[in-house]
């Protein structure tokens, strides 16, 4: 069984497919992005204005972009219509919420299935929440209530420079009891930063997805 990779960026993802892949063992990949073939005017024409949910992802060349979110939505759709003839079903690579997407495979959508995870292992706890930009920290503390009553976000972006020590500090000082990495993006590196800086148990979105993901996989 094939699983396909969907970004919203452009594929492939080699930032963090391989540490995918890892937890997932030998399973046949293969990718696409919703801003593959995207001109460099189409792409800037998907920048979000004021007061616009707002993405960040990454181009094939390794810079980051962000994105409009309802803008992107048909670009998205494209990509999975195109993906779905070479897999058996889909890992959509983006933790944010996205109407629904059609699909004649089964969509792994990890905005859903991480909300899950978080509310199992760690509902009623002061929650760390940890989402690459500033913009989209009022948006992450309302979805994390539907989980905790205390939410404390911190924005650091995976796509480089972002201080990864400092906003597990911040987290801490704040009362945070466990960390949310509430992006893809992020990588076991960035996780390690944060839990040596915090001392907090801490959730990494792609590899706790892709977990789940394993279980759909043949033994």
């Amino acid at each position: 069984m094939t699983l396909g990779i969907l970004t919203i960026g452009q594929s492939p993802r080699e930032d963090v497919v391989p540490s995918l892949q890892e937890v997932l063992g030998g399973v046949p990949i293969v990718e696409a992005g919703a801003l593959d073939g995207c001109t460099e005017e189409e792409i800037a024409a998907l920048a979000p204005h004021t007061g616009e949910s707002t993405l960040v992802t990454r181009l094939r060349d390794g810079r980051s972009v962000v994105l409009a979110r309802d803008k992107v939505v048909p670009y998205v759709q494209r990509a999975l219509l195109r993906l779905e003839g070479d897999a058996g079903f889909i890992l959509f690579l983006c933790t944010g919420e996205f109407p629904p997407l059609r699909s004649r495979r089964l969509v792994i959508e990890p905005a859903h299935l991480l909300q899950h995870i978080v509310s199992g292992l760690a509902a009623g706890r002061a929650l760390g929440v940890l989402v690459p930009l500033p913009e989209q920290i009022a948006e992450a503390q309302q979805r994390w209530k539907r989980i905790s009553a205390k939410v404390i976000v911190e924005a650091v972006s995976p796509y480089g420079g972002g201080d990864f020590s400092l906003a597990g500090e911040a987290l801490r000082a704040a009362g945070a009891e466990v960390v949310v990495m509430d992006c893809m993006g992020y990588r076991a590196e960035h996780k390690r930063s944060v839990i040596s800086a915090s001392g907090l148990p801490t959730i990494l979105a792609g590899t706790a997805v892709a977990r789940v993901v394993r279980e759909l996989l043949p033994i």
